[in-house]
């Protein structure tokens, strides 16, 4: 009887804590959980599912934040759940993974980043235009990307100090093999002709090399600066080349 009695009290404690961590206000839980890096405002729901009005990420000004919390892959060895956001009104949805093994992935990402936002976060790229992210897969070790699979279309492309005028749209197919991170470059349509390949290599080195060309509507400022690229195969394709470390 007495061992009865222990395991009613040991299965409703149990329940009990469940309880007070299941419906723990949004609020408390962010004030405990969240690190300093990260702040919410104008929190509603529960740590596991619930919403922020606004927030910092690292600095970053988000919101229309939502999460929900995935209690079935911790049978899989992560804490994961699902989020969406806005960054400069741009919509951006994931879903965020801790693995046991202390990893960190994204995947299922889709975000549409208006122009004008890139030169903001990454202005050593150089670039700009809408870019349109759909990752299937985005995994992180030691603070550096080790796995990415998916598709990243740039519309209305820009080079930034090389012309105000939008070069066309392209589409990036990334995937990963045990050498590294590789990516096809194709034009869709406008003023160039590309075809190249990405590399990002385990040691963060990374190039982009392949074969530009002009079209028949191509525009006569972007002719010259081809120029600079060297002699045209007999197809009328320069190569080019860059490469660098992140």
């Amino acid at each position: 009887m007495k061992s009865f009695y222990k395991k009613v009290t040991l299965f409703s404690l149990i329940t009990f804590i469940c309880g007070i961590i299941i419906f723990l206000p949004a609020k408390v839980s962010n004030d405990w959980f969240l690190p300093n890096s990260i702040e919410f405002y104008g929190t509603k729901g529960t740590l596991w599912r619930g919403s922020a009005q606004e927030g910092l990420v690292s600095k970053i000004y988000i919101n229309n934040i939502e999460w929900k919390f995935l209690f079935s892959k911790l049978f899989e060895g992560q804490f994961a759940l699902n989020t969406s956001f806005s960054l400069l009104e741009s919509p951006i949805k994931m879903r965020i993974s801790k693995h046991f093994n202390g990893d960190f992935s994204i995947s299922n990402s889709k975000a549409n980043l208006q122009n004008g936002i890139v030169p903001i976060f990454y202005p050593k790229l150089g670039i700009d235009g809408d870019i349109n992210i759909n990752l299937s897969n985005l995994v992180f070790a030691d603070d550096f990307i080790s796995q990415a699979n998916g598709t990243i279309s740039v519309n209305n492309l820009l080079i930034l100090g090389l012309s105000s005028m939008s070069i066309g749209n392209y589409v990036i197919t990334i995937n990963t093999n045990n050498n590294g991170i590789y990516g096809d470059i194709k034009s869709i349509d406008g003023e160039l002709d590309v075809d190249a390949s990405l590399r990002i290599a385990p040691d963060r080195t990374y190039y982009i090399i392949g074969l530009v060309a002009s079209k028949a509507n191509t525009n006569l400022y972007i002719k010259e600066i081809l120029k600079f690229l060297g002699t045209p195969n007999t197809l009328g394709q320069r190569e080019f080349r860059l490469e660098g470390s992140l």
